[in-house]
């Protein structure tokens, strides 16, 4: 039975998984980063061992519920495969769009709070709900920018959505205050508007301000107007169970809950204040709304207001490579009437999309980084230029460098080393990553299972391998420059020289290994689909053998089976499937 949220909680983030899978401390729940557990190995475990301990609240950042394109039924399925694994009493994500086109910002980006946008979002929230087979919450996001023509306020876009679908909000009291200094935004009629209700869960986190913006950043405490804005809510809405976020320059756990500690006590005070008292006190803290409010318009503007038009514009304003200026067309689908003006707060955007893709590129290629020095930064953004994101997964958003680095007319040596070089680096680093996050699967053949195929069907027969299994093929020794940058040396230039490997997750743990050229390429053609015979063909040589390969493939075969790299036998011509 689904257990049900009270109290207060922290984020399970990864520098505390082995200490409160360790010492499991008092927490009334825990909440995960939805899309770091969508895959298998550790992440799947850590998952499972926390669902065995607390309540685990499941929080995406990749759902796109105001998207253009069709919900994406991978991420649904891995969703709902999560959800029910852990039983989780609560799944949410955000009222924003993350990209167009089937191109992918990894940003929680602003929504035009229009009829057709609220047709279209309570559209997708009822089929997801459907999917889940259990309700959907939304967070109010931070924002920089917001659109011109609004025709409702978010507060009340929201409360009707629940009440019209059966969602619920999880109210980030933190981004409610960054709101009323970006947007101009009454924190407090925000509140009043939302139904008892609809309100399921709170956040809370810290915030920084960089040329007169406020950024959503959970890298510092709670800040004192955030406390004060969250003893109302907590009086309005006294049974809502809250979250500490803290995701960036994390203290220590004995910190963190100490701060989830904290919010316990406001809480406690707010139940026994006057609410006007705690209205009063909130208001004398954030002082005053920042000048350049304007009341909404009585009827949109009459030009540029279809949701994919100023999806599309914004969109536009944020891959700018040059940054956000005023004579840019785009910009005057923003409202130009809030408190931030729209050049700066659309900048803020398109400064977040080049950052935070080149960040998470640098954790998953630390070597290419290491090599290209402080020209990583530019390095990534002409590749990101040519070829933005796609997957629903940050971690995915380099997956095409190794080809674009292979064939980019770089000088050579530009970097030290030539471009095809840096290109094997980053495949190998690539393929550790996808092993990494690949799903689980216990179907392994016994090595038997090869003594049972018929002579005549070796002809045809064909292989499954397990999704943690990758090849990869090199013009150098591209590992000693990945495990020099890992050891914390300065890597030396790698010897040239066809260099093939093996990556795999015999358990939690990426292991590489040096093979054969023989063995990677038959490997790699069976991975790809082809029958025994043609993957013998494909790797034979003018001068070798045929039946000689095809004998020396039979024993690597049983030693690929015996390492547990086979799920299952597929012979055509007798329309077996032959699996453990």
């Amino acid at each position: 039975m689904t257990q049900k949220l009270f109290g207060v909680g922290i984020g399970f983030r990864p520098c505390h998984y082995g200490q409160i899978l360790r010492d499991r401390p008092k927490l009334d729940f825990l909440e995960i980063v939805t899309e770091n557990f969508l895959g298998g190995g550790r992440a799947r475990r850590y998952a499972r061992e926390l669902a065995e301990h607390y309540p685990v609240a499941m929080h995406g950042v990749a759902l796109s519920i105001a998207g253009d394109q069709p919900l994406d039924g991978e991420y649904l399925r891995r969703l709902k495969d999560l959800a029910d694994l852990i039983d989780s009493p609560l799944v949410s994500d955000h009222l924003c769009w993350t990209g167009i086109g089937g191109l992918n910002s990894h940003d929680l980006l602003p929504v035009p709070l229009t009829e057709e946008t609220y047709r279209h979002v309570a559209a997708r929230v009822r089929y997801v709900q459907d999917f889940l087979g259990r309700p959907l919450g939304l967070e109010n996001p931070s924002a920089y920018a917001a659109f011109a023509g609004a025709e409702i306020g978010e507060a009340q876009f929201l409360d009707r959505l629940c009440r019209e679908t059966g969602a619920f909000i999880l109210l980030d009291v933190n981004n409610l205050f960054v709101n009323s200094q970006n947007l101009g935004v009454d924190p407090i009629a925000y509140l009043e508007t939302l139904s008892r209700e609809s309100v399921r869960q709170f956040h809370l986190a810290g915030h920084v301000v960089e040329h007169g913006v406020r950024i959503d950043t959970h890298d510092a405490p709670v800040p004192d107007e955030v406390w004060e804005l969250y003893r109302v809510a907590a009086r309005l809405f006294p049974d809502v169970p809250t979250l500490v976020e803290w995701d960036d320059k994390l203290p220590t756990l004995e910190r963190l809950i100490a701060e989830a500690e904290t919010a316990r006590s406001h809480h406690a005070v707010a139940q026994k204040a006057e609410l006007a008292v705690l209205k009063a006190s909130a208001r004398a803290a954030i002082l005053e709304l920042p000048p350049g409010l304007a009341p909404l318009p009585e009827t949109p503007p009459p030009h540029g207001t279809a949701l994919e038009g100023m999806q599309r514009s914004l969109w536009d304003l944020i891959r700018h490579p040059a940054g956000v200026t005023p004579d840019l067309p785009a910009i005057h689908a923003l409202d130009p009437t809030m408190p931030v003006p729209r050049e700066r707060g659309a900048g803020v955007y398109n400064n977040a999309y080049f950052l935070r893709l080149r960040d998470v590129a640098a954790l998953n290629v630390p070597a290419l980084a290491k090599v290209a020095g402080d020209r990583f930064g530019d390095l990534f953004g002409s590749f990101l230029a040519e070829h933005p994101s796609r997957h629903f997964s940050v971690d995915r958003a380099a997956d095409a460098m190794p080809a674009w680095l292979r064939s980019e007319p770089f000088d050579d040596e530009e970097f030290g080393v030539p471009a095809h070089v840096l290109g094997d680096i980053a495949e190998l680093e690539l393929a550790r990553s996808a092993v990494f996050f690949a799903d689980d699967t216990d179907d392994v053949l016994p090595t038997s299972a090869l003594a049972e195929i018929d002579p005549e069907a070796w002809e045809s027969v064909r292989f499954s391998f397990v999704p943690a299994l990758r090849v990869v093929s090199c013009t150098c020794d591209a590992w000693s420059v990945v495990t020099a940058v890992e050891s914390g040396a300065a890597p030396e230039k790698p010897k040239s020289g066809d260099r093939h490997y093996i990556v795999t997750r015999p358990e939690e743990t990426v292991e590489v290994e040096e093979i054969d050229g023989l063995s990677a390429r038959a490997l790699a053609a069976m991975q790809s689909g082809l029958g025994f015979r043609a993957a013998a063909e494909h790797v034979t040589a003018s001068d070798e053998d045929l039946e000689t390969v095809a004998g020396d493939l039979v024993q690597r075969l049983v030693r690929w089976v015996e390492a547990g790299y086979v799920t299952a036998i597929h012979i055509p011509s007798e329309g077996v499937v032959h699996d453990h």
